[in-house]
């Protein structure tokens, strides 16, 4: 399986621009911290749905849906694909 994003490597994130699309976008979703004062967990996946209290994303190794509730996601930003961050039309 090819990876879209290998760590270290830099992705950029639209955090004031348009929303992401569920079933098109990748997104970097962050959590609250469980622990005062401290970063919640991160995780750049593609966006399935929101439904209801929960967001559905969808991991590509291993393949399988991940689904957080709504009141642990601290924000949810589109990540911007790289031909699209450097002004390139595809």
């Amino acid at each position: 399986m090819i990876h879209s994003y290998r760590p270290s490597w830099p992705i950029f994130v639209d955090p004031d621009g348009r929303q992401p699309v569920a079933g098109v976008d990748d997104v970097l979703i962050e959590l609250y911290s469980e622990e005062e004062g401290r970063a919640g967990p991160a995780f750049v996946k593609k966006l399935v749905s929101r439904r209801g209290s929960e967001v559905v994303l969808w991991q590509q190794n291993p393949e399988k849906e991940i689904r957080f509730p709504i009141d642990r996601v601290k924000q949810i930003l589109r990540v911007i694909p790289y031909p699209e961050a450097m002004g390139l039309s595809v």
